[in-house]
């Protein structure tokens, strides 16, 4: 059985073991990652993009082909401006 120093705070026993634990370890860096974009300006690779919109690659792809998603072109890389992205959710479909 665990003893506890005792300090000016309360110290949970079953929170050290908490974050111990890998997997609560790779759910708090996927919450870090979902947090960063979330942070404004930002441009988006395709992949972020599809990440974002929560469809796929290809998808984006095809929006990009039709013109529902501006591109801006970085060499041979595409990017996207998460304003673009966002008007797009907010748009009614025709």
């Amino acid at each position: 059985m665990k003893q506890l120093v005792h300090t000016k705070s309360f110290v949970c026993p079953a929170e050290s073991a908490i974050r111990s634990n890998p997997v609560s370890q790779l759910f708090e860096k996927k919450i870090a990652r979902e947090h960063a974009l979330l942070e404004k300006p930002r441009w988006f690779t395709t992949s972020e993009a599809a990440q974002y919109l929560r469809v796929s690659v290809n998808s984006i792809k095809t929006m990009v082909y039709r013109g529902k998603i501006q591109v801006y072109k970085l060499g041979r890389r595409n990017r996207f401006l998460r304003d673009d992205l966002e008007r797009l959710i907010v748009l009614p479909k025709h």
